[in-house]
């Protein structure tokens, strides 16, 4: 089980988002949600992760070495019922 220890701060959010491109969806999402909801931004992080992943095609793939790259992701927004606000981002 994580520890409160564990979470990820708001701060340690903010350096992830410090290098993205002030236009990106992602930056632009987390930035502008939290003035709207008082959830913790690693929330919004993961709700804007979810909505970019769900904006791609099946048929869209990132070729590399190995298999095609897909835009499939998991995110589990997971805290205490009630207090933490996961809903609100959802």
């Amino acid at each position: 089980m994580l520890a409160e220890a564990d979470a990820v701060s708001d701060a340690e959010v903010g350096q992830v988002l410090a290098h993205l491109p002030p236009g990106s969806f992602v930056r632009h999402y987390v930035e502008t949600m939290a003035l709207y909801s008082d959830a913790p931004a690693i929330f919004h992080l993961g709700a804007a992760l979810i909505l970019l992943a769900a904006a791609f095609p099946m048929d869209c793939q990132i070729e590399g070495p190995g298999q095609p790259l897909r835009g499939n992701i998991f995110v589990l927004l997971s805290g205490p019922p009630g207090s933490s606000r996961k809903s609100t981002c959802i």
